[in-house]
C-alpha cells in the first residue's frame, strides 16, 4: 500500500466506485478501481507526526517520494469531493491508449489483484503478496 500527499496514476481504465472510508484513517474518500496493468507513485510526502509515521510503517504503508505500486487492479483512495480529471494518452509509443491522473490531494493505492506471474513466482496466496516498491526491491531478489 502506498500513501501521499500527490501520487502519479496510470491505468487503462478506471471505475468510480463513490464514498467509502479508507483503511488507514477511516475516513470518507473517492474511491476507484483502476484495472489493466495499473500503477501508482507517491510524488509528495504527506506531513505526518512521529506517532503516525510509525502507526503506518507497522501497517506496512509506503509513503516516501518515487515509492510505487503497480498490480493488475488497484483500489485508489483520493481525498477530493469531485471527481478527477482524467488526461488520456491515446497513440504514443508505449501507452496504448493509457490514462494518466494527476492527485493534488491525499491519495492511498492498494493492490486489489496482484501480477499473476509475480503472485506464482512467490508461490503465496493472493492476501500475502508483498506490495513491490522502490523501497522494497530486496523481496524480489
Amino acid at each position: 500500500m502506498v500513501e501521499g500527499a500527490k501520487c502519479e496514476v496510470y491505468t487503462r481504465k478506471e471505475e468510480f466506485k463513490g464514498l467509502r472510508k479508507d483503511p488507514i484513517t477511516h475516513k470518507p474518500m473517492i474511491v476507484y478501481e483502476l484495472s489493466r496493468n495499473c500503477s501508482v507513485e507517491v510524488v509528495e510526502k504527506l506531513s505526518l507526526s512521529t506517532e503516525e509515521i510509525e502507526e503506518r510503517a507497522g501497517m506496512g504503508i509506503h509513503t516516501e517520494p518515487g515509492d510505487k505500486l503497480k498490480a493488475d487492479a488497484i483500489t485508489l483512495y483520493v481525498a477530493e469531493k469531485r471527481k478527477l480529471k482524467i488526461e488520456v494518452k491515446e497513440g504514443q509509443t508505449s501507452t496504448h491508449g493509457g490514462h494518466l491522473i494527476s492527485t493534488k490531494k491525499r491519495t492511498i493505492g492498494e493492490i486489489k489483484y496482484p501480477f499473476q506471474n509475480i503472485q506464482s513466482k512467490f508461490a503465496l496466496p493472493s492476501e500475502d503478496v508483498p506490495c513491490l516498491t522502490k523501497s522494497s526491491k530486496l523481496l524480489c531478489k
